[in-house]
C-alpha cells in the first residue's frame, strides 16, 4: 500500500473514533459552521422577511409556575389547543411519555379533531 492510502485510512479511522467516542466535539463545530452561515448572511445582506403571520407560542418558567409541573397535564394540552383553534396550524412539539387517565387522552384527542388545525 502507498503512503497516501496509509495516511487516508488511519485519517479515516481516527475520524470515526472521533465520531464515536466524542460526538460533542463534532456537534460543537457543526453549531458553529451553522452559525457562521447566519452571520455571513446577515453581513450580506440577505436576511430573509419575517412574516408577521406567525407566532410561536412558547411554554415559559412563569407559564410553567402557574399551571404547574413541567409536562402539563392533557387537559391542560388540550385548552391550549381549544384556545388556539383560530390558527391556521397549531404545531405540538412535545413527547407525552408519562402515563395520563384515558379521560385526559381523549380530551386532548377531542380537540385536535374539533380544531382540524394541528
Amino acid at each position: 500500500m502507498g503512503f497516501r492510502v496509509i495516511v487516508f485510512l488511519l485519517t479515516g479511522t481516527a475520524v470515526s473514533l472521533l465520531c464515536f467516542f466524542r460526538p460533542a466535539l463534532f456537534e460543537r463545530v457543526a453549531l458553529r459552521v451553522e452559525d457562521t452561515k447566519f452571520a455571513v448572511r446577515e453581513f450580506l445582506g440577505q436576511v430573509p422577511e419575517v412574516s408577521e403571520n406567525v407566532v410561536v407560542v412558547a411554554i415559559d418558567e412563569k407559564s410553567v409556575n402557574e399551571l404547574g409541573r413541567w409536562p402539563w397535564s392533557r387537559r391542560v394540552m388540550a385548552e391550549l389547543v381549544d384556545k388556539l383553534r383560530e390558527a391556521r396550524v397549531v404545531a405540538l412539539d412535545i413527547v407525552f411519555s408519562e402515563p395520563e387517565a384515558e379521560e385526559a387522552d381523549r380530551r386532548l384527542a377531542r380537540s385536535i379533531h374539533r380544531n382540524g388545525n394541528v
